[in-house]
């Protein structure tokens, strides 16, 4: 199993994913491009080399950035 110990900060994640992004975020590591790729024409993160590292990221991008969805209110209880 692959250690949850940031590589440069010592700081410890709960999972290796979330590691994973600290170091990407935090101290500019991990610069291979991804191979998963924005699904949006003319997005900047579609081209390949610039794409996320994992597949988990990549819809969260494409959730949050492309389809802006609202949250939904919460439904009253008794009307």
């Amino acid at each position: 199993m692959k250690s949850l110990q940031c590589k440069s900060c010592g700081k410890i994640f709960a999972t290796q994913e979330i590691r994973y992004l600290h170091e990407q975020k935090e101290h500019d590591m991990h610069k291979g491009g991804g191979s998963f790729l924005c699904t949006s024409p003319g997005c900047g993160r579609s081209r390949p080399g610039n794409g996320f590292a994992s597949r988990w990221v990549q819809i969260e991008h494409i959730k949050n950035v492309h389809e802006n969805i609202p949250d939904l209110p919460s439904p009253t209880i008794g009307n």
